[in-house]
This record gives structure tokens, sequence and C-alpha cells, in this order.
């Protein structure tokens, strides 16, 4: 399963590494995930970085390199993709662009843009609500689209239908 980590969890993750968005980065890159980042997330990581935390550009070069051992980067296209429509932010288009035509399942972000944008496919996921859901890989004659979500806990906000808890107390929902 695909998971394409937005910028903004990547900058949380290399500056904070006990954060949130820093424990959704190391699940997204643990099997049965297959955490991608874009060219995109790359130019627009340093960009900030050089902006904004010039005295941590030796900790992003160390996350960076670190990070590309187990993460594959995949292209920004050029030609749109027709989900594109519904981004308020251009800036954020070409990495759409990416995971829709890298086929990701899970876009990992903070942007409101894109938890917004009511795209479905990929399915959009904060941090928080990543690591709160397990996920449950479907038979290869059942593939298609977004997998099953299992809450750990109680709850899982990315879920409609009603599944029992595995150690017998209140069930969680799931999609």
């Amino acid at each position: 399963m695909k998971v394409l980590i937005d910028t903004n969890v990547l900058i949380s993750a290399a500056l904070f590494p006990h954060s949130t968005p820093a424990q959704a980065f190391w699940k997204a890159n643990t099997y049965p995930f297959k955490a991608v980042i874009c060219e995109q997330n790359l130019d627009e990581m340093k960009r900030i970085f050089t902006r904004k935390f010039p005295d941590k550009l030796p900790a992003l070069e160390s996350f960076i390199y670190n990070s590309l051992l187990s993460i594959e980067i995949v292209d920004t296209p050029e030609r749109p993709v027709k989900e594109e429509k519904l981004m308020r932010d251009m800036m954020d288009r070409p990495i759409l662009r990416s995971a829709v035509v890298s086929d990701v399942d899970i876009i990992l972000t903070g942007d409101k843009d894109f938890l917004e944008s009511g795209i479905d496919h990929p399915r959009m996921m904060t941090p928080s609500d990543f690591i709160l859901c397990s996920f449950v890989i479907p038979q290869r004659s059942e593939r298609k689209g977004i997998i099953m979500m299992v809450p750990l806990g109680s709850e899982c906000r990315e879920s409609k239908m009603r599944y029992p808890a595995p150690w017998g107390g209140k069930g969680g929902n799931a999609s």
C-alpha cells in the first residue's frame, strides 16, 4: 500500500523526531506500507528549510539521506489529472498529480487544502488519523481502491462501519 508523505509531515518529522508526524512518517515506512515522496516535496522542503530554518540544514540533509534509503522518489508529471480541479492551492497540484499517477493509496498530510479537497482516492489522512488506524489489506480479487481501516482504539474518524474490538472491548468503526 503506497503512502505519499506530504512536505509538512516531512518537515515536522525532520524537526521533531518524537512528534505525531514523525510517528506517522515511520509507520508509513513500515510494512505493509511503501512510503513515497515526489520531487516537488523535496524541492519544497529544501526551500522552506533554507528560508525558515537555515541553522537546521545539516539535520535536513541527514534526514533526507537516511530517509531515501527506504523511500521511493516518484516523478512529478507536468500533465494535469482530473482530480486537480478540486485543489484550491495551485502549489499542491503537482503533489496530487504525483500521487495519482503513481497510484498512491493515501496522502499523509496536515494541509487543509488536501484534507478538505473532497478527493476520495487517494485517501487524505492526517498523521494522527494514520497512527490511530490499522489497515487490512484486501485479497487480490477484492482489490479496488482504498482498503478497510480498523481502529486500534475506540474510534477512527475515517470510519463508517462498526467492527468489534479484537480484545473484546467496545467496537470501533471501519470503512
